[in-house]
């Protein structure tokens, strides 16, 4: 027997620079990708990068309250309630429980009076102060409880100072990230080597600190006007058409607008900047073609609610659509949502396992999960259902499940036992949380 070394060569695929960066891309949402390009712009001047930034609402959003007696100290807050709900309701009720009536309150309804539906203030402290009728320290003295309620960001005077109080309870309100909250008109330009000297950082902490802020909710006033969940803004928004059809969209409220400046910069540099468009371009067609066919299979979901969660996985849209199951797995992770009313995770939109019902139907798991948890809700707390019970309900509707397969999806969405949700249950909870 002898050893010998052969040499065999083999072709396989070899992914290029463009594909690469096209693949990472299908990875980033909004927030991620603005801070990649502000990082590239501050190397590259050719990358030309605008980035949308929010506006202060339009006019002042001050309500008219009932009132009586002689002063603002006189009020109910427990009893009085903004016409609208929402914000303003949630306003006085955190105002009832931070100030004891008296001056601190009043000066504390001086504020309310001047908050915009984006949760900003409209007018400044010593405006405040002057209307009021106390001076500049006391006025900032009330100012700064009031900015202790949730979500953070309410009462700020303006979209820095919004985001700073949000940075700095994460925090990450640092030097570099102060300076570049006192340079947001050059953020939205994209000036990305002025922001690299002014913030004294290099390009990659830089693209870190932007994707930081553009992660940040702008406005955590308007979170009331749907309900929705205090997280970032969306990178896709979901609506009706004029004939009533759904459609898909960027947010263009928070994508960066990116061109090639022909001014300045190299012909490498300029072939660079093209190829990041280039890039673009494919991701952002790739993302609204999955978000699109998510959509039209989830129509139920959409119009009906959880509940009406049908069976898609990203093989099935990848098949459709005729690409990688990756690369749907890769849109699917990261990006967020606006639907009518709320906000929900693109992942919403995708069912695990599927249920066959009597009529034919098919229904994903989180189908069943959602109607355990209507069919809890609207249990009476004296005589709660048990799995058994919760089994007999779901047949009713034509959903033929085990008793182990609710209880798994009961506990997936955070209820207890038939026992410990009853009168018992909730006593021995009542006792452990007084020890």
């Amino acid at each position: 027997m002898a050893r010998a070394l052969h040499q065999i060569q083999r072709t396989a695929p070899r992914l290029g620079q463009a594909m690469r960066r096209a693949i990472s891309f299908l990875r980033m949402d909004n927030a991620d990708l603005t801070g990649f390009l502000v990082g590239e712009a501050a190397d590259n001047p050719c990358l030309d990068v605008r980035v949308p930034l929010p506006e202060r609402d339009g006019g002042s959003a001050a309500r008219s309250w009932a009132r009586s007696g002689t002063g603002m100290g006189d009020l109910d807050l427990d009893g009085l309630a903004a016409p609208s709900g929402g914000l303003h309701a949630h306003v006085m009720a955190q105002v009832g429980l931070l100030f004891s009536p008296g001056r601190t309150r009043e000066i504390a309804m001086a504020f309310v009076e001047g908050l915009e539906p984006s949760g900003w203030l409209s007018t400044g402290v010593a405006e405040v102060a002057r209307a009021a009728g106390c001076t500049q320290t006391d006025a900032e003295r009330v100012l700064a409880r009031l900015r202790t309620m949730e979500p953070t960001g309410l009462f700020a005077l303006s979209l820095a100072d919004c985001l700073g109080l949000q940075l700095a309870e994460r925090g990450e309100l640092s030097g570099p990230m102060e300076r570049l909250l006192a340079n947001l008109p050059l953020l939205a330009r994209g000036d990305g080597p002025a922001l690299v000297r002014i913030c004294g950082v290099p390009p990659r902490e830089m693209a870190r600190l932007v994707t930081l802020v553009r992660r940040l909710n702008p406005k955590p006033g308007a979170l009331f006007d749907g309900g929705a969940e205090p997280i970032r803004p969306p990178d896709l928004v979901v609506d009706r058409d004029a004939a009533g059809e759904w459609t898909v969209s960027l947010d263009r409220g928070t994508a960066p607008d990116v061109r090639v400046s022909e001014v300045n910069g190299t012909k490498e540099q300029r072939a660079e900047a093209q190829g990041i468009i280039r890039a673009l371009s494919r991701r952002t067609d790739l993302v609204l073609r999955v978000a699109a066919h998510a959509v039209a299979a989830q129509r139920d979901f959409l119009e009906g609610g959880p509940t009406l969660l049908r069976p898609l996985t990203t093989r099935d849209v990848a098949l459709a659509l005729g690409v990688h199951e990756t690369t749907v797995g890769r849109i699917r992770s990261g990006l967020l949502v606006r639907v009518p009313e709320r906000l929900v995770p693109m992942r919403a939109f995708f069912g695990r396992g599927a249920v066959k019902t009597t009529d034919g139907r098919a229904v994903a798991g989180e189908a069943i999960g959602a109607l355990v948890t209507e069919l809890i809700r609207a249990e009476s707390p004296q005589a709660p259902l048990t799995d058994g019970d919760l089994v007999k309900a779901l047949a009713d509707k034509g959903i033929l499940v085990s008793r182990e397969t609710v209880g798994n999806w009961r506990r997936r969405e955070g209820h207890g036992g038939a026992r410990d949700r009853g009168p018992r249950g909730a006593l021995a909870t009542k006792i452990r949380r007084k020890e």
